[in-house]
């Protein structure tokens, strides 16, 4: 399209959708993984895919605090100016807010736990205490690995719950 001079905004069109394809195949991709290979781990006993998965969405949290926390203050103009950030009035307009944001917390969301019981062993953590069992062993695990990525990168991760889009419950 550039190689035909086509117009910049109509060959931004064409990226953006591209880009929101690629976002849904990547979803897809994401869901047929956790139905099939994580579930099939998780039944066997093992939890190397769960780690996996785990080291992929906390990895992509610490390469987004990485892009936010080499930003500067200036960046963030209101934010810095309200005292919103602990520690932001140490700051000066050209210094990094890497020290302020590192007293946040980096979130591992989970949403589900009665749909992947259900998924795995055909009933949830409502209906039997095994599947209460197994249900609090899967977010203790998840809990556990926060915990260890916390120590391990001296960042605060922390496991939530999502019961409705709009109300995280901390774990």
């Amino acid at each position: 399209m550039v190689e035909k001079d086509v117009y910049c905004t109509d060959i931004l069109v064409q990226v953006a959708a591209v880009n929101a394809a690629l976002n849904g195949f990547s979803k897809e991709l994401l869901g047929q993984h956790v139905r099939t290979c994580v579930a099939d781990d998780l039944r066997n006993g093992s939890s190397e895919k769960l780690d996996e998965l785990l080291d992929l969405v906390a990895n992509q949290l610490l390469d987004r605090f990485e892009i936010q926390a080499s930003k500067r203050v200036y960046n963030y103009p209101f934010l810095m100016g309200q005292g919103v950030w602990l520690d932001s009035d140490k700051l000066s307009p050209n210094d990094e807010v890497r020290e302020v944001l590192k007293h946040g917390t980096l979130s591992i969301g989970f949403i589900g736990l009665a749909e992947t019981l259900t998924a795995l062993y055909g009933h949830h953590h409502g209906e039997s205490d095994e599947m209460q069992q197994k249900g609090l062993e899967i977010i203790s695990y998840m809990r556990a690995y926060c915990d260890r990525k916390s120590e391990e990168t001296k960042m605060n991760l922390s496991l939530i719950h999502i019961s409705e889009p709009t109300r995280p419950e901390p774990i």
